[in-house]
């Protein structure tokens, strides 16, 4: 995290310390509020001249900082791969351009550094971190699993890979047991594919040897299928099967990056300066996380989704894929296809990520302010929310998740504890966006279960077994020593890899340009890759991807 970054993220607690009526309400000795108070009375007294407005749960300084909302008149708005978003008025879309700003400058004290609003395609506001921060590449974290269920969709697609067949069928040979081979793309994309979860091994960020040979070693402890679990080992094995299945497909031997760079992010307008992606050691792709795309580009995903699957006269998804990521399961009516799904009805099955409890709720929505057809990806506070019912994209970014500051206020350890979904943040950033929707049809309304203040009681519970089972992962994952290290590694090398999971940091350097704008987009269908191998015209860096030229 920069400095930038770091300092963002401590004037958000003071802020959101000194603005919540919970924290001024502790008592200031044994609780967090002990905390808080005082840092909030300092700010208050800092800034009581500028403070201009209060609205429930946070006060803005709107004299200094403020969000940003556009002019316009357009109803709806199209836009092409080269270009930026097209923007209008709030009001020209049906959304008070004042309540909107209160939404969008609750999300900016609570730790965003970038928080976007679209409807009806056009872009109508932002957060007053934006301007400085949607160029900055970000941590993607859990958000890059819905990346990857993207291109797994497009090689789908193309017939070139079964998302129900067992991934043996992908799989090198002689590599895993037949139980482990078994399992499918689907299944690990729905996180159920019943192998145990060490999350310490799991969050090995920047050291970890190969996350498909890790799978591999580890227990399997339940049906396939039966049993959902928050899982950041089996997302590398699909990012492993795609690339196999798109080389034998294509005939060469085309790195998974450089198709998602054609096949995705080019139709998207994404260039190549908007991010770069981590490798482990053995060089495959990480698929948990690693992907360090910029805020900017969040909007282009949701659109594309929200017109299922198609951005900018592109058609990039099937409709059928779209609406399958959008299915939950019987082992967790909230998690589709690597998405969170705000669907859930009463009695279905319904599980919490385990960080740090896992937690059973009755079927209902993860964020009770929101429509119930809402959809999004669940990253470390970075989010592509996707509402078709209001035609709607919300994209959020920031390491401080909306959650945090809240829930330790309210004394929720799973509010405060990263990577769940629907805490008291979410909830009251929601709950002020629909208030500022003028034309909510009465059907949707209908759908939101809770519009007032976040009731759910706090949950302090704490699952051990993840974080210290089995004992032996961690030191698996970084060393390669024990029962549950990558099968056949060692620390520096994996058999039949190409060993070289450094290179990504290579890619760095190239996104400076777009950190200020000296960059040209992607041109959308113009550069579409249709899986055609006698394209020799189509290059990356200058160089002919197809023909008799192999990129690693």
């Amino acid at each position: 995290m920069g400095p930038a970054k770091i300092f963002g993220a401590g004037i958000s607690v003071a802020l959101l310390a000194t603005a919540s009526p919970i924290a001024q309400s502790l008592p200031d000795q044994g609780t967090i509020g002990g905390i808080l108070n005082p840092i909030g009375n300092v700010i208050s007294n800092l800034t009581a001249p500028i403070n201009n407005e209060v609205l429930p749960g946070v006060t803005f300084l709107l004299s200094n900082f403020t969000a940003t909302t556009y002019t316009g008149t357009a109803t709806s708005c199209d836009m092409n791969a080269a270009d930026e978003y097209s923007t209008t008025s709030p009001e020209a879309v049906g959304i008070d351009s004042h309540k909107l700003k209160a939404a969008l400058s609750y999300a900016a004290v609570d730790g965003s550094f970038s928080t976007k609003v679209f409807r009806n395609g056009c872009e109508v506001g932002q957060g007053f971190r934006d301007a400085l921060m949607d160029r900055v590449p970000s941590l993607n974290a859990g958000q890059t699993k819905a990346i990857v269920a993207l291109i797994a969709g497009i090689v789908a697609d193309r017939g070139w890979v079964d998302l129900d067949a067992p991934i043996d069928d992908y799989v090198e040979p002689g590599l895993g047991d037949a139980a482990h081979r078994s399992r499918t793309l689907r299944q690990f994309m729905q996180l159920t594919s019943g192998a145990q979860v060490n999350h310490v091994s799991g969050l090995n960020l920047f050291a970890d040897i190969s996350r498909t040979r890790e799978y591999f070693s580890s227990t399997l402890q339940y049906p396939a299928g039966t049993y959902y679990q928050f899982d950041e080992i089996t997302p590398s094995v699909v990012v492993y099967c795609l690339e196999r299945a798109i080389q034998k497909a294509m005939g060469t031997n085309i790195d998974f990056q450089t198709f998602a760079q054609l096949a995705l992010f080019d139709p998207l307008g994404i260039p190549t300066s908007a991010y770069f992606w981590q490798k482990d050691r053995s060089g495959v792709t990480t698929g948990y996380s690693g992907l360090w795309l910029r805020p900017l580009e969040f909007g282009r995903i949701g659109l594309m989704l929200l017109n299922n699957g198609t951005f900018g006269g592109c058609r990039i998804l099937s409709e059928d894929f779209v609406q399958s990521m959008r299915q939950g399961t019987t082992a967790n009516c909230g998690f589709g296809l690597y998405v969170s799904l705000n669907s859930c009805q009463p009695g279905q099955t319904q599980v919490s990520t385990d960080y740090p409890s896992r937690s059973t709720l009755p079927g209902e929505e993860w964020i009770q302010s929101a429509p119930n057809d809402m959809y999004y990806s669940l990253g470390l506070g970075t989010n592509t929310f996707v509402i078709p019912s209001l035609n709607m994209v919300v994209t959020r970014d920031g390491y401080q998740e909306l959650d945090i500051v809240p829930g330790a206020v309210s004394g929720s350890l799973n509010g405060a504890f990263p990577g769940n979904a629907g805490g008291p943040g979410e909830h009251e950033f929601f709950r002020l966006l629909m208030a500022s929707i003028t034309n909510m049809p009465t059907s949707v309304r209908a759908t939101i279960q809770n519009s007032g203040p976040y009731d759910r009681p706090a949950n302090e519970n704490v699952t051990v077994a993840p974080f210290i089972l089995p004992l032996s992962a961690p030191l698996g994952t970084y060393t390669a020593i024990g029962p549950h290290g990558p099968v056949g590694c060692n620390a520096l090398y994996c058999p039949s890899s190409s060993n070289d999971g450094l290179t990504w940091l290579g890619q760095v350097p190239r996104v400076i340009p777009g950190l200020v704008g000296l960059e040209s987009r992607p041109s959308g269908c113009e550069a579409q890759f249709t899986g055609n191998v006698d394209l020799p015209d189509i290059t990356i860096f200058g160089e002919p991807v197809f023909g008799d030229t192999e990129t690693s």
